[in-house]
């Protein structure tokens, strides 16, 4: 009967890569987040313009 035993090898640059895509995540959400929130805001903005003038 043969036993593997599987030993997990991370070395120095594994740590940075691990950071660098969190750091690209949040960097990506908050711009996506951005642009989405402005999107929303001037289409709001655009109704209530609309609205006044039928008023």
């Amino acid at each position: 009967m043969h036993h593997f035993v599987n030993f997990a090898y991370l070395d120095a640059g594994t740590g940075s890569m691990v950071i660098q895509s969190v750091i690209g995540i949040v960097a990506g959400v908050g711009l996506f987040g951005r642009k989405a929130l402005s999107s929303i805001r001037t289409r709001a903005k655009n109704k209530r313009m609309d609205s006044e003038k039928d008023v």
